[in-house]
């Protein structure tokens, strides 16, 4: 197990806050904080050349931060120049996208899925640089500009990112309209290639948004730049979706945190808030 690409590390059990069964056709029984119950063939595919896993999860913010950042640590081992990569046989367009802007031809690939495991003689698995919503490794945002990030322009651009699918705000128009009003460019990250998504955010002088996954582009934005975000007040309570507070940390970021007033939804849909304008003013002038 790969630590900081020098030293080994030892395993980390994976961490759930509920214990579930999974599903018919997945080898894994049971999955606890604790431990994890396997039900698997005698006999499997075995993979004899040595490999790296990389997984992936749906989410574009647990791909960046948790998934692919550990790319980071087998590259600074000298293990990643030829060894094939094993990744999610479902994945996702964006997936194959970052991959591709790393440098990772899908030709590298091991595609497997939960109905057919298979065994690796070597299979190097790289630590995490994330622990959930706590922390995020500097070399997180370090690895990802020097990588991705091509520009050398003066960030000139102040960007009001657009809710995602878990919050909703109950008077967007609004808000759009005043952050129109001080030169902000509306941005909706769905929809736009990864390509596009760096190239925007490295160009931000000014990050403005409620919590969702586009915000994860600040990934590429320049170390010190000003970042506000939207956030239900009772979420700082339950210690729950504090992704981005660690994450703008990890890169260098002057963040800061606008708590709205929660204004309905819920319950299996989003979560709508309302933005105190005046305080967003305050806000941005004294970020300015």
């Amino acid at each position: 197990i790969l630590g900081d690409g020098r030293a080994l590390a030892p395993v980390r059990t994976l961490q759930s806050k509920h214990s579930r069964a999974m599903t018919p056709e997945s080898p894994l029984l049971l999955f606890r904080g604790s431990h994890a119950e396997l039900r698997l063939p005698r006999e499997l595919p075995t993979v004899e050349t040595p490999a790296v896993l990389v997984g992936g999860s749906a989410s574009y913010h647990d791909t960046l931060v948790r998934d692919l950042a550990g790319l980071a640590v087998v590259e600074g081992a000298g293990l990643a120049r030829d060894l094939p990569l094993v990744v999610r046989a479902d994945m996702a367009p964006f997936q194959r996208e970052v991959l591709q802007l790393l440098g990772y031809d899908e030709s590298r690939f091991i595609s497997v899925d939960a109905a057919h495991p298979m065994r690796f003689a070597t299979l190097h698995i790289p630590s995490r640089l994330a622990l959930g919503s706590r922390s995020v490794a500097q070399l997180v945002g370090r690895w990802y500009r020097s990588r991705l990030v091509h520009t050398q322009d003066v960030p000139s651009r102040k960007l009001y990112v657009t809710p995602g699918p878990d919050v909703a705000i109950d008077n967007a128009q609004a808000v759009a309209s005043l952050l129109d009003s001080l030169g902000f460019e509306v941005v909706e990250v769905a929809g736009l290639d990864v390509r596009t998504q760096i190239d925007l955010f490295a160009q931000a002088s000014l990050v403005v948004g409620a919590t969702s996954e586009g915000m994860t582009n600040i990934l590429f934005s320049a170390p010190g730049t000003p970042m506000l975000e939207f956030r239900p007040v009772h979420w700082a309570d339950s210690g729950g979706h504090m992704h981005f507070e660690p994450l703008a940390g990890a890169c260098g970021h002057r963040y800061a945190v606008q708590e709205c007033v929660r204004a309905g939804g819920g319950a299996g849909g989003p979560i709508t808030v309302s933005v105190d304008l005046d305080q967003l003013r305050h806000r941005l002038e004294d970020m300015s």
